[in-house]
């Protein structure tokens, strides 16, 4: 995990170390986080789900449980 910031985080994609992702607030954890300073710190390893692009091409990724394959 690269920053967190109030629209989510941004995130080095492993298999892709030249590209960066995102997750958006709702899909960090179940969803019910109260705000920032709950989200994953900086530097933390995660285990996401990968979600698709975007219309602009930027990737999505999920941390909620229910996401997972």
């Amino acid at each position: 995990m690269l920053e967190r910031h109030p629209w989510g985080l941004d995130v080095a994609v492993a298999q892709r170390s030249e590209q960066i992702g995102f997750v958006e607030p709702n899909m960090i954890g179940d969803g019910h986080l109260a705000g920032v300073e709950e989200f994953p710190p900086p530097g933390r390893v995660l285990d996401a789900t990968y979600l698709g692009d975007t219309e602009q091409g930027l990737l999505r990724f999920s941390l909620n449980p229910a996401d997972r394959p």
